[in-house]
């Protein structure tokens, strides 16, 4: 029973950051969505984006809402009967939270998000491409310098250990370096902007 109450909570945990995260870009997703319909570009029967993230967010809330009341009962009870009554009907609303989830997950914005943690993540390596097999480069990306590693010309910010390297963490599936080179660049930009001190008049 422990573990089955951990889970919940992480899944609800999970449920509370997703509500939290559509209900924050709404305002974004109107203005997006209210741009494409002045353009007059929206392909017919399609959901509009806003209307998307408003039907996505309520069924994480009143997903996250019931689980939460669910849970406090079946915490609270001491009849095994009544318990497996409560661990079924939450069995099915975890299947239906995991839906909304994984539908969650799926939206553009958060797969760019996970692709940009992604490529974060790769900076801190010697080597970005992901399945490198140079297990002998050390953990930052200063440590192949030196020793025929080549830091990527566009954004500056990764390196690689090899041509082989580069090209295959270039055109890696799901997109690779290429969809992230720009953003990677535009991020060290805005770094080096804040680092610079003011100039004084």
């Amino acid at each position: 029973m422990g573990a089955f109450m951990k889970g919940l909570c992480k899944l609800a945990d999970a449920l509370a950051a997703a509500s939290a995260s559509l209900q924050a870009n709404s305002g974004s997703a109107a203005a997006a969505a209210a741009a494409v319909a002045a353009s007059g570009t929206a392909e017919a029967g399609a959901e509009p984006a806003a209307d998307q993230h408003a039907t996505l967010w309520s069924e994480l809330a009143a997903a996250k809402e019931r689980m939460d009341s669910e849970t406090k009962e079946l915490a609270a009870l001491a009849d095994s009967q009544q318990s497996r009554e409560t661990m079924d009907r939450l069995a099915a609303l975890v299947c239906h939270a995991a839906g909304a989830l994984q539908r969650f997950w799926a939206l553009p914005e958060q797969q760019a998000e996970a692709s940009m943690q992604l490529a974060r993540a790769a900076a801190a390596r010697s080597c970005a491409n992901l399945r490198c097999p140079n297990l002998g480069l050390g953990g930052s990306p200063g440590a192949g310098e030196g020793r025929g590693c080549m830091r990527c010309s566009g954004c500056r910010t990764v390196w690689f250990c090899s041509a082989g390297c580069s090209q295959a963490g270039w055109r890696s599936a799901g997109g690779g370096h290429r969809l992230v080179c720009e953003q990677l660049a535009a991020e060290r930009a805005a770094r080096a902007a804040q680092a610079e001190p003011t100039a004084t008049a």
